[in-house]
């Protein structure tokens, strides 16, 4: 994966299993994206690894419904109204991604994958400080 598309998975600290996903195309990108972590939060930078960016094809689809198959759950993060944001969605066997593939979604690159973690070897995890400037150990 070359180094103009990074995916930003951040784990909201404290916050019930929540995540915000984020595409960065370029260094403004990677920019912006930290001015929309929140505090506390673990952030995961993916250089490459388990997901793929890449518009949706019906190669892309066949590939989705083989990893589907394997794993049994595939993340699948289309774009959001905002330039950086990702709607993520998890979807769990053949035909909730059949379910998902047939509504509309906007269209450009989209993230999917098998759920990654955060010792992946082609990422960055970091955890951010708290909004009082204490580094508190992550509950995830």
């Amino acid at each position: 994966m070359p180094w103009d598309r990074i995916v930003v998975l951040e784990r909201i600290a404290r916050g019930g299993g929540q995540t915000r996903w984020y595409l960065a195309k370029d260094q403004h990108d990677v920019r912006r994206t930290f001015t929309l972590l929140s505090p506390g939060s673990r952030v995961t930078f993916y250089f490459a690894g388990p997901l793929h960016v890449e518009p949706i094809s019906e190669t892309v689809i066949g590939e989705m419904f083989a990893a589907v198959g394997v794993t049994d759950e595939i993340a699948i993060a289309a774009p959001d109204s905002d330039p950086l944001a990702l709607d993520a969605q998890f979807v769990s066997g053949p035909s909730e991604l059949t379910e998902y593939l047939v509504q509309p979604h906007s269209s450009g690159d989209v993230v999917w994958g098998p759920f990654p973690g955060i010792d992946e070897p082609d990422a960055i995890t970091v955890e951010l400080m708290d909004a009082d400037g204490i580094l508190r150990p992550h509950p995830h």
